[in-house]
């Protein structure tokens, strides 16, 4: 079920973790960063999402390991790289 894609992150996105942080919680997802991965955990009234990210740069390297079976792989692709490069 994983699946991987990769997004381009504006140049600050380091500037904006705290941002990042503050939304995820509103949203009762679990970020856990460790310099250049990240690791997400969340709950959705669909089913549990997860996905760990690695940066290289200005470049996510996206792996979604935990989906809801009635999301969509584009539909998550899409909702998590329009939050990577607002926030991201």
């Amino acid at each position: 079920m994983d699946f991987d894609f990769k997004v381009e992150l504006p140049k600050n996105w380091e500037q904006k973790w705290g941002e990042v942080e503050g939304k995820a919680k509103e949203y009762n997802i679990s970020l856990r960063r460790e310099g250049g991965k990240i690791s997400i955990n969340g709950k959705s009234p669909l089913g549990k999402f997860a996905a760990k990210v690695l940066i290289d740069g200005d470049v996510a390297f996206v792996k979604i390991i935990k989906k809801p079976m009635l999301i969509t792989k584009s539909s998550i692709k899409n909702e998590v790289k329009k939050a990577l490069k607002r926030y991201g």
